[in-house]
């Protein structure tokens, strides 16, 4: 719950052209995505070879970019 409400908050004073990563994610990507902000763009990437709950397996991470 804490990644959805930091993300309408935090995004607004993100740098032009900055980048945000959403790691560990404790709800699905599309929950987060239907909070961001208009003026930005998003892409979901996949990671392997994570450490702790993530090792061994495909960790989502969401980036938003501030346009």
């Amino acid at each position: 719950e804490h990644q959805r409400t930091s993300l309408p908050v935090l995004l607004p004073h993100l740098a032009p052209g900055g980048f945000y990563v959403v790691e560990d994610l404790e709800c699905s990507a599309a929950d987060l995505i239907g909070v961001i902000p208009t003026g930005f763009t998003h892409y979901v990437a996949g990671t392997v070879g994570g450490l702790g709950r993530a090792k061994g397996r495909i960790e989502p991470l969401l980036v938003v970019i501030h346009e």
